[in-house]
């Protein structure tokens, strides 16, 4: 735990990551579970800054109920936590992050990773970031119909994913049941996802975790929602098994070319443009505007995004020495698209997606890929 937090604060891609999410939104809703993410913001900003933005509620950190994991002896996935019993040995900093109430958690990443913030200034820190702190609201039974079942559906509606897994465990032909999976016996628990697994649990587990991500989302039904790489086409395959017709699908993945922008990652993952500079900019007015006309604006409008975004950032000197890429937003056009068919909708309970995230809701998904599109 130690190193994983330590590298996360050090990789350039995490920082310019939020470098180019804070100058598109009001306001960033982080799952977590240790706060490592925290700690993280604290080196990136300065404190100072931090707790400026924190008190702005730009942040907000949603820690989720329990880890994901998958036990044997057909249990398949499950959520875990590790109490402190009064035998046991004192928790270690990362354990207390992970398991113990968040005032704590926080307060362990704070003073592992912080050594600008005095010691005696973590107590009052720690309840400022905590107004801004939730936790996921999704009960035992939501798990179990709309993460882990869903899970193992999904997988089984895909061709590809499904391949994938038989491939891993070594048979050609289906059925594979997805909770009996080789590789643990009946007392073992895989904890977590491995960053480089390749075998048929660690699939699960990512696929789990999407829906997971889906069901938290569910409480910020306005919220564009950031999903990790290839979980797009889970979400395709749901909207087509809606039937929506082929202008919410192509809606889906549909790419608006924004030209001319500043190239906001890459500057930043490479040193050319600090993230303090960012927020600076982020609280100007022209950025203010924009991202008030974000939250109204269509796939039609890209030359008026265009122009706007072009406004916020053009009177920025580091903007001169900024290679010129392309911005993409994947916007799905599904909101416009299911006006006609309200009613079709609301009988619709294929899943909880469709459910939660296309009845009523009608949010658009940003597919963020700031990351793949703009590696120097």
């Amino acid at each position: 735990m130690p190193d994983l937090n330590a590298a996360f604060i050090g990789q350039p891609q995490a920082k310019a990551h939020v470098a180019s999410q804070i100058l598109i939104y009001d306001q960033l809703v982080i799952p977590t579970h240790d706060y490592g993410v925290v700690a993280a913001l604290i080196n990136w900003l300065g404190k100072e800054i931090f707790q400026a933005a924190v008190e702005s509620d730009a942040f907000r950190f949603v820690r989720t109920m329990d880890l994901l994991g998958y036990a044997g002896n057909g249990v398949g996935i499950s959520g875990y936590t590790i109490l402190e019993g009064d035998s046991a040995k004192p928790m270690q900093w990362w354990q207390i992050a992970l398991f113990k109430e968040p005032e704590r958690a926080i307060a362990a990443q704070i003073e592992k990773f912080c050594p600008l913030v005095l010691h005696s200034e973590v107590p009052r820190l720690v309840q400022r970031i905590l107004r801004h702190c939730s936790l996921s609201h999704y009960d035992n039974e939501t798990f179990k119909q709309h993460i882990a079942r869903e899970a193992y559906r999904e997988i089984q509606r895909s061709e590809e994913l499904s391949n994938l897994v038989r491939a891993s465990v070594g048979v050609r032909e289906p059925p594979t049941d997805l909770q009996r999976l080789p590789g643990l016996t009946a007392n073992q628990m895989r904890m977590g996802i491995r960053e480089n697994g390749r075998d048929a649990i660690n699939l699960v587990l990512c696929v789990a975790e999407v829906h997971r991500d889906l069901v938290m989302a569910a409480d910020y039904p306005t919220a564009d929602l950031y999903v990790p790489r290839g979980s797009e086409r889970l979400l395709a395959q749901k909207i087509a098994r809606l039937k929506l017709g082929t202008v919410a699908t192509e809606g889906f993945s549909k790419v608006l070319d924004l030209n001319g922008l500043p190239d906001v990652e890459a500057a930043v993952s490479c040193g050319r443009l600090q993230l303090i500079d960012l927020w600076r900019l982020r609280q100007s007015k022209e950025a203010g505007e924009f991202r008030r006309w974000l939250r109204i604006a269509s796939p039609e409008d890209a030359r008026a995004l265009e122009r706007l975004y072009v406004s916020a950032l053009a009177s920025q000197p580091w903007i001169s020495s900024t290679q010129a890429r392309v911005l993409r937003f994947a916007i799905t056009t599904a909101a416009g698209a299911l006006g006609p068919l309200g009613s079709f909708i609301a009988s619709a309970v294929d899943t909880f997606f469709a459910e939660r995230w296309l009845r009523g809701y009608s949010p658009k998904l940003l597919f963020d890929r700031y990351r793949d599109l703009f590696k120097l």
